[in-house]
């Protein structure tokens, strides 16, 4: 089976493991991911960060202190001499991983049909753009033949323009939560991972119906539970990103059993989470709005 990144061309969404197989291991590590694929995910999605002395690692929050032995503000710390010698909080524990090293894993021969979205967050400086570049270019002068292989996940506008000038045959994925931010400042991306509620009820269907017929991929997240990812086989959404890949794999993978009926209870939490979109979209937009301008200013990029 030929799996690359885009639309999905195998007949049901993509499974792609959120941080690795992060509901058994711990998150965004080489375990993790390792472990996302062994299990049979299609793709794996991890967090980039980067440290004080222009090294990216693959970690989730500003700081350390929440699955970390180390605690403080990752863009002040020095990745060697403290973050290299740092571990999880999690069992087992395990290093903290450089991008060179969750790459190292995608490069293998045997994972060469694993793609992965890297959620590059709003807090980093956007330079952190060419420092990817510069770690792509050590396994090929030609980044393009990546294309195939990664998307970059983009939340902040303000990124667009280093992802253009650095990465600019990689494509760009926006990432969020609010259809009409993605509308305003992400238009001509080559895909949208949003959240599954954002996707819900009548406007997110016409969001979906509307990007694929520009020839844009849709994914979905967190998705961990059975009625959810229901919904995204029947929205069409190209790609699931969920917690619990080895659940997903048996039971919607090559060999796993899929029910096309749906039970009254999960046909009103449905409409009750489109419900709940269609009146709080306006909050949603307001709140991503204000933490996206603690980022830097927001404006449209041609």
């Amino acid at each position: 089976m030929s799996i690359s990144f885009g639309r999905s061309t195998i007949g049901r969404p993509y499974i792609i493991g959120h941080r690795g197989a992060s509901a058994r291991y711990p998150e965004n590590t080489v375990l993790s991911i390792e472990q996302a694929i062994a299990e049979g995910a299609d793709g794996i999605e991890f967090d980039i960060q980067k440290t004080a002395d222009n090294q990216i690692i693959v970690h989730h929050d500003e700081v350390l202190d929440r699955t970390t032995t180390g605690s403080g503000r990752i863009s002040s710390i020095p990745y060697y001499g403290v973050i290299e010698h740092l571990t999880t909080k999690s069992h087992p524990q395990c290093s903290i991983p450089r991008l060179d090293d969750v790459i190292n894993v995608m490069m293998r021969p045997e994972n060469c049909h694993v793609f992965a979205v890297i959620d590059i967050k709003p807090n980093n400086d956007p330079t952190i753009i060419a420092l990817l570049a510069d770690i792509l270019k050590k396994y090929s002068d030609d980044v393009s033949i990546f294309k195939s292989r990664l998307s970059l996940g983009i939340r902040h506008p303000l990124f667009l323009p280093y992802c253009h000038s650095h990465l600019n045959q990689i494509p760009i994925m926006h990432i969020g939560s609010s259809l009409d931010i993605a509308q305003t400042y992400f238009p001509n991306v080559a895909g949208y991972n949003l959240t599954h509620v954002a996707l819900s009820g009548s406007y997110g269907r016409s969001f979906i119906d509307n990007a694929h017929a520009n020839g844009q991929s849709i994914l979905a997240w967190v998705v961990n539970y059975n009625c959810l990812y229901g919904d995204c086989r029947r929205w069409g959404v190209d790609g699931v990103i969920t917690d619990k890949t080895k659940d997903f794999v048996n039971m919607y993978g090559e060999n796993g059993k899929w029910d096309e009926n749906e039970n009254i209870l999960n046909w009103i939490m449905r409409m009750m989470r489109g419900w709940l979109y269609a009146i709080g979209r306006v909050a949603v937009h307001q709140v991503v709005t204000r933490r996206l301008k603690k980022c830097g200013e927001l404006k449209k990029v041609d």
